[in-house]
């Protein structure tokens, strides 16, 4: 029988995780066809891509998360970056823009839905 060996640290220590609040669960629906500029944007995004920096970048991109009022969850490992962020339209594309600014992520793609109301509260 072959037995595995779970090694957190090879998963979790090198990592570091921006809580930028709690998520909830809601009850209202999403919908593809609310006017973009009058809602609530999620994006979700992941690369794997070489970030021996990423406990520097920590810093730098919660504090502009939370100047353009972007909430949700961002894993920064030096193997790359996974990412479920919300808020305003402009704040959730500014945050897009701010990452691809940095050449290692300036391919970075993301998927996105729209909201009549807060994805994240907290």
């Amino acid at each position: 029988m072959h037995r595995m060996t779970f090694h957190p640290e090879t998963v979790y220590m090198y990592s570091i995780y921006i809580r930028l609040v709690s998520k909830t669960r809601s009850q209202k629906k999403w919908s593809e066809n609310l006017d973009p500029m009058s809602t609530f944007l999620t994006a979700a995004f992941y690369k794997f891509v070489d970030l021996p920096d990423f406990a520097g970048l920590q810093a730098p991109l919660l504090a502009f998360c939370e100047a353009h009022d972007v909430k949700g969850t961002i894993l920064l490992a030096r193997e790359g970056i996974n990412s479920t962020i919300a808020g305003p339209v402009e704040g959730v594309h500014a945050v897009l823009a701010y990452l691809r600014k940095d050449p290692r992520l300036a391919d970075l793609t993301h998927k996105e839905a729209f909201a009549t109301s807060p994805r994240f509260t907290g």
